[in-house]
C-alpha cells in the first residue's frame, strides 16, 4: 500500500479547503485562449528542436520556454481587452483552421514538409492576431462559432459519402476535396447559425448525435456493401445514420438558441428544457 508523505497530504488537505468560486466568463475565456496558446508554443519549440537537432535537454528548455512565454503574452493580451468567450472562440477557430487549410493547400503544392509546417505554424499566428484585433468589432456567440466549426467538420463527410459514385476521381485529389467541402461548410455553417443562433450545448449535442450516427450507420453500412457488393450502397447507409443521429440530436435539445429561455409570460411554460451541458472534452468547439 502507498504511504503519502505529510507534505503532500498537507497540500491536499488546503486544496480541499479553498472555497470553491465559479469561474466568470472572462476567466473562462483566458483560461481556454491561455491552453491553446501554451500548446502552440510548445508544437513550436518541439518542431524547432527537430529542425535544429537539439539534445534533449536544450530542446526541453526550448519548447518550455515559448510553452510558457506564450501563455504568458496571451494571458496579458486576453485580460487587457477583456477578451470574452464567444471573442476567444473566434480566435481560436481562426488559428486553427488557417493552419488546417494551409496544411492542405501546402500538402496539394507539393510543398516539402519542414516548409508546410512552418508555413502552417506562421499562418495561424497570423489568423489569431488578426482575430484578435476584429474580436471586439465581431458579433457572434459562442453557440454560432461551435456550429459553424460543426460545418467545416462534417460537411466534407457528407459530401464525400453522398460523392462515393465518383470516389476514385476524388481520391485523385483528396485534400483539394477537402480544402473545398471545409470551406462550403464553414460557409453553411455561418448561413444556418445567422439564423437559427444555436447554443454551445446544442452544437455539442448535434455533434455526438452526427458523430453516433455515422458510427452507427458506417457499421450497418460496411454490412450492406458487403452484401451488395457495392461501395456506393454502404456511403448512402452511412450517410442516412448520419442524417438520422443529426435529427435525433435536433429534436432533442433543438437548434435554435430556445433551450432554457425565460418564457415572454410569467404563465407561459418554456417551449423546450435546458439540456444537460456537455463536457468540454466531447469536442474543442
Amino acid at each position: 500500500m502507498r504511504r503519502w508523505s505529510p507534505l503532500a497530504l498537507t497540500l491536499a488537505a488546503l486544496l480541499a479547503s479553498l472555497p470553491a468560486r465559479a469561474l466568470t466568463p472572462a476567466e473562462e475565456a483566458r483560461i481556454e485562449l491561455t491552453t491553446y496558446a501554451a500548446l502552440y508554443g510548445a508544437g513550436v519549440g518541439l518542431w524547432s528542436a527537430l529542425e535544429l537537432d537539439l539534445n534533449a535537454r536544450p530542446a526541453a528548455w526550448l519548447t518550455a520556454g515559448l510553452a510558457g512565454g506564450a501563455l504568458w503574452g496571451t494571458w496579458e493580451a486576453a485580460q487587457t481587452r477583456d477578451l470574452q468567450p464567444n471573442q476567444t472562440g473566434l480566435i481560436t477557430s481562426a488559428a486553427a483552421w488557417t493552419m488546417l487549410d494551409t496544411l492542405l493547400l501546402a500538402a496539394a503544392l507539393d510543398v516539402d514538409e519542414d516548409g508546410a509546417v512552418w508555413m502552417a505554424l506562421g499562418a495561424g499566428a497570423v489568423a489569431a492576431g488578426v482575430a484578435y484585433g476584429l474580436a471586439p468589432y465581431y458579433e457572434t456567440s459562442v453557440g454560432d462559432l461551435s456550429l459553424i466549426n460543426s460545418g467545416g467538420l462534417w460537411t466534407p463527410v457528407a459530401l464525400t459519402l453522398l460523392a462515393a459514385p465518383a470516389l476514385d476521381e476524388i481520391l485523385d485529389y483528396p485534400l483539394a476535396w477537402v480544402l473545398l467541402t471545409s470551406g462550403l461548410g464553414l460557409g453553411a455553417g455561418a448561413l444556418v447559425a445567422a439564423q437559427v443562433q444555436p447554443t454551445r450545448t446544442q452544437a455539442l449535442y448535434l455533434d455526438a448525435g452526427l458523430a453516433v450516427g455515422t458510427l452507427g450507420g458506417g457499421l450497418v453500412g460496411l454490412i450492406g456493401a458487403v452484401m451488395s457488393d457495392s461501395v456506393e450502397v454502404g456511403a448512402l447507409i452511412t450517410l442516412a445514420g448520419m442524417v438520422t443521429g443529426g435529427l435525433v440530436a435536433v429534436n432533442l435539445v433543438g437548434l435554435d438558441g430556445a433551450a432554457g429561455a425565460a418564457p415572454v409570460e410569467p404563465q407561459a411554460a418554456p417551449t423546450r428544457a435546458e439540456p444537460t451541458p456537455m463536457p468540454l472534452w466531447v469536442g474543442v468547439w
